[in-house]
């Protein structure tokens, strides 16, 4: 009888330790409330679809115009990059690199952080089959895309914004 309650308090104690030291599921990203309507200026890419669909789940109002935006979300073009790293006995092994830029402004374009740049990298090793290797890199640079949008998620939801303004 005694070991109901006492289990049922360490539980509970278990709980309000974890929430009370802030811990977040891996890939989860908090964001301030006051992060709404945001505009992504970046175009279509996997990178902006993952950013999109992490505000949208996090209830960020998104806003289709840069005029309507309370905070602007700027996204260079991501950059891919393919280099062989070695060559033996008919086996190549390529590193492939996405690179990009990012910046959070308000709607007059002023700078909240500093511009930051985001690299992911992958290994790649090559087989003789050239469409399984065109489609294998392909779902390579599409993984390395929805990284690089949790990580900007996730430094997204450390950023202080300044006071509230409208748009």
């Amino acid at each position: 009888m005694l070991a109901s309650p006492l289990k049922f308090f360490s539980v509970f104690l278990t709980l309000v330790l974890v929430a009370g030291c802030g811990f977040q599921l891996r890939g989860s990203a908090g964001f301030p409330a006051e992060l709404t309507p945001l505009y992504i200026t970046e175009q279509n890419s996997i990178l902006k679809q993952s950013l999109v669909t992490q505000f949208t789940q996090a209830e960020i109002e998104l806003s289709p115009s840069r005029e309507a935006a309370r905070w602007q979300l700027w996204l260079s073009n991501v950059r891919h990059n393919k280099q062989q790293t070695t060559y033996s006995s008919g086996a190549i092994s390529y590193e492939l690199q996405a690179e990009v830029d990012y910046q959070l402004l308000t709607a007059s374009g002023q700078a909240v952080n500093t511009q930051q740049t985001l690299r992911a990298v992958k290994i790649y090793n090559s087989s003789d089959n050239l469409f399984s290797e065109e489609s294998d890199i392909n779902k390579l640079r599409m993984e390395m895309e929805r990284d690089l949008a949790s990580r900007i998620s996730r430094q997204i939801g450390r950023v202080t914004l300044p006071a509230t303004q409208t748009p």
